[in-house]
């Protein structure tokens, strides 16, 4: 089995169904990569990403998703405790104020757990 890892170093990102793999460019397209042991409902969700979502983020550290489709997109923020669904066209992924606010918070307390935080 092998496994990628990719480090994105673009501040924007698309993220789409096409064959390419990873694309310096900012590019990731999930069906470049084969996996012969991929069940049915992924190869399903792989056709339904289509043209996908473009992933950024902004000078204040946020992390912003803008889809492409009508397709509803699964993502999980930080305050969730799982997957939601999401059907507006822009979404904030990441509140790097709420973030902030979170640590600073945690770090108040005698005992602060940076557990709590991830």
């Amino acid at each position: 089995k092998r496994v990628a890892k990719v480090l994105l170093r673009k501040s924007q990102n698309i993220v789409n169904n096409s064959d390419v793999g990873y694309e310096s460019r900012g590019i990731i397209g999930l069906g470049g990569f084969s996996n012969d042991f991929r069940d049915k409902s992924t190869v399903e969700a792989l056709r339904n990403v289509g043209k996908g979502i473009n992933i950024s983020m902004d000078n204040g550290g946020n992390i912003l998703i803008n889809k492409h489709n009508h397709k509803l997109i699964s993502c999980q923020r930080l305050e969730d405790d799982s997957p939601k669904l999401v059907e507006e066209h822009k979404v904030r992924l990441f509140d790097m104020k709420q973030f902030q606010m979170l640590i600073k918070k945690e770090m108040r307390k005698p005992h602060p757990n940076l557990n709590d935080i991830r």
